[in-house]
């Protein structure tokens, strides 16, 4: 189960690497719009940028479950090098993720006091500099919805170059637009939305570009409408992917709205913006080990499929996820090291100090993240999505029984992600160590869903109803794959 520095150890590391670089961009560029923001000085406007940032991501992300969907119909498609077949793919994608983008555009330009409400009370005065952010930022919906049919393409075909140097030099142009808008031109949070938006046509337009000059894409079949047994394939797929997404953001928005409710000064939001920025670092690269598992787990059963020898595929998820512990030790280690910069992202010693304490709770949290993450890319190695969906609702509902009693400040409000993500390694090693034998587990952890309409609070419970209505329809787990 330790690394030893053989074949299957070289292959994580050769994995890994550009995963982790390309996935480090986000949080990096979402660190430097935190940083030219917090040179504002203005906890305000901190707090009114980071809740809206958070609120476009999740309405962004529980539409976008394209590429989890197409990533495999690509990659069996060009493994066959049925190429046609490919651009079919690809080119139905591209107009389902225009058609989503335009809906994601006008929830965000018609309704964005409503969208940021969510987390914003009335009356806060973060909400005068979260509007005019989100707006900015809506205009980029349709272009960051291509993208990320772009990325999900190259990754389909084992490219995982052309989706760095395309996120690079996007981001390039974002990093250096931010100083100028910012605060040279004085457009404030409204000018770290426009460089935002600007990265994103760039990177829209770097990938479209390279899709048509690699004939992945043809001008005459660009944005195909997608033929009603096409759409429902990718609806069917893309539902579980939602689901999960859904309950995993509404976890950081439900914290997001406690935090800014109980301090409207915006100090307690500008500190929890700051903790969330350095910890979500740490968190990308534990995404890019995940995505490592979802390659080698499936590799590994493949070749055992053909010598019937399934214990070396067994082997490869044990070392994965002693590869996750290990990860997750350093980071918790290395982001204990960086609480001094906190210095660096904003002159209000009040933030800082607010800082400390979640910031501290959250490098604890890189442990147990480190196998959570690879855990889950385990599972999606599987293609128990199923399982991932609920497991990650039965944990968002842990959260909300135990959030209006820990969550009185904002170390309490950690407290609950801390208790949130115990949840998800609960299911995780329910999954590697039980549930993966011979044998159906059929979905009795269903009845625990009737909970928050008992404890939660009244908001939640549209929710919750909600998610206890998709999770019936997911009525067992998968069947066993190492045994």
């Amino acid at each position: 189960m330790l690394p030893r520095g053989d074949y299957l150890d070289k292959m994580v590391v050769v994995l890994s690497f550009p995963a982790i670089l390309n996935f480090m961009l986000v949080p990096l560029v979402g660190a430097a719009d935190t940083f030219w923001v917090g040179k504002m000085g203005n906890a305000a406007a901190l707090a009114g940028q980071g809740a809206a940032n958070q609120v476009f991501s999740t309405t962004f992300w529980v539409l976008g479950f394209l590429p989890s969907v197409i990533t495999p119909l690509v990659a069996s498609a060009y493994g066959k090098g049925d190429m046609e077949g490919v651009r079919k793919h690809i080119a139905e994608a591209l107009f389902l993720a225009t058609f989503i983008g335009t809906i994601g555009m006008t929830l965000v330009v018609l309704i964005p006091q409503i969208l940021v409400s969510v987390v914003i009370p009335s009356g806060a005065p973060a909400m005068e500099y979260a509007v005019p952010y989100i707006l900015a930022r809506g205009a980029s919906f349709v272009p960051a919805m291509l993208t990320t049919v772009g990325f999900a393409t190259f990754r389909g075909t084992l490219d995982t170059f052309t989706p760095l140097m395309v996120s690079a030099f996007s981001n390039l142009f974002h990093i250096a637009l931010l100083p100028i808008f910012v605060l040279k031109l004085g457009f404030g949070v409204v000018g770290a939305g426009l460089a935002t938006c600007i990265s994103d046509v760039v990177s829209c337009s770097v990938y479209l570009t390279i899709l048509l000059r690699k004939k992945f894409i043809e001008s005459s079949s660009l944005f195909r409408v997608p033929t009603l047994a096409a759409i429902s394939e990718l609806m069917s797929a893309g539902f579980s992917v939602q689901l999960r997404t859904l309950a995993m953001n509404s976890v950081f928005i439900v914290g997001s709205g406690r935090i800014q409710a109980m301090d409207l000064t915006g100090t307690s939001a500008a500190a929890h913006t700051i903790a969330t920025q350095l910890w979500s670092i740490g968190g990308v690269i534990l995404l890019a080990m995940s995505t490592v598992a979802a390659i080698l787990v499936p590799k590994a059963m493949a070749t055992a499929s053909i010598d019937g020898d399934l214990v070396s595929a067994r082997h490869t998820a044990n070392r994965m996820l002693i590869w996750g512990l290990i990860v997750g030790c350093i980071l918790a280690a290395v982001q204990l090291s960086m609480i001094p910069l906190l210095n660096v992202f904003t002159p209000l010693e009040e933030v800082r100090e607010a800082a400390r304490v979640p910031f501290t709770i959250s490098a604890a949290m890189q442990i147990m993240n480190g196998v959570v993450f690879v855990g889950e890319g385990v599972m999606q190695g599987h293609r128990a999505f199923r399982q991932l969906a609920v497991n990650t609702v039965l944990a968002m509902i842990v959260l909300q029984l135990t959030i209006p009693i820990l969550g009185t400040s904002l170390p309490g409000v950690w407290c609950s992600y801390f208790v949130f993500n115990v949840g998800r390694l609960i299911g995780v090693l329910y999954h590697h160590f039980y549930q993966v034998g011979p044998h159906k587990v059929c979905c009795s952890l269903c009845p625990l869903f009737l909970f928050p309409f008992i404890c939660s609070s009244v908001t939640s419970v549209p929710v919750s109803l909600l998610l206890f209505l998709c999770c019936l329809r997911l009525k067992c787990f998968p069947r066993a794959r190492w045994r």
